[in-house]
C-alpha cells in the first residue's frame, strides 16, 4: 500500500497475478478487484482449496504468459 500511494497508482483498476490464495486475498483486501490464480508454483495446489476460492472471484490461467495474454487481449 504504501508503494500504491508513493507512485500514485488506482489499485481499484490494477491487476493482480499470483500462486497462491493468500497472494490474491491480500490483493482484495487492498482493493484490487482484477485477480488472476496461475496454476504455476503452488497454483496447482491452492486450486484445491476451495473453501477460499469461494470468497472471491478469480480467474485462473495455467501460467503467467497465458494470463498475460489473456489480458492484453482483453483490454
Amino acid at each position: 500500500l504504501q508503494a500504491a500511494n508513493l507512485l500514485s497508482l488506482n489499485l481499484s483498476e490494477s491487476l493482480m497475478i499470483g500462486d497462491a490464495w493468500t497472494d490474491l486475498q491480500a490483493g482484495s483486501a487492498a482493493g484490487i478487484s482484477n485477480l488472476s490464480l496461475v496454476l504455476t508454483g503452488r497454483g496447482q495446489e491452492q486450486l484445491n482449496l476451495k473453501c477460499l476460492s469461494d470468497a472471491i472471484d478469480v480467474h485462473t490461467y495455467i501460467d503467467l504468459y497465458e494470463a498475460l495474454n489473456s489480458m492484453l487481449i482483453n483490454n
